[in-house]
């Protein structure tokens, strides 16, 4: 797997920060809690609670949203794991993050 941190320092044009509370999911194995740090159509960065070896494929659930999807692992740098969603549903995703942040912006009146 490759490093990420080359990744997670760039301006990316259609990458967000979140910051939403998640947990993955790797087989019948216990979830494991972590925070969707940025995402964008292709996937999405999180940092993990604790140090984890992880499987090629992961399914990453929402807290908030009460639903998920299927990922694969592209890169890890420390508690840092980058995955790119394979269940088709970025655009989605991304649609949901984006309206939450505007949701959370009007609340504070930014």
């Amino acid at each position: 797997m490759s490093k990420i941190s080359t990744y997670s320092s760039k301006t990316t044009f259609g990458r967000r920060m979140s910051l939403v509370h998640a947990q993955l999911q790797a087989g019948n194995a216990a979830p494991i809690r972590c925070t969707v740090q940025h995402v964008d159509e292709a996937g999405a960065v999180i940092e993990l609670s604790r140090p984890t070896i992880l499987p090629p494929r992961v399914r990453l659930r929402w807290d908030q949203y009460g639903d998920g999807a299927e990922c694969e692992i592209i890169g890890t740098e420390g508690q840092a794991v980058r995955v790119a969603f394979t269940s088709g549903k970025g655009p989605e995703i991304l649609r949901r993050f984006e309206a939450d942040r505007a949701s959370q912006r009007q609340r504070v009146g930014i």
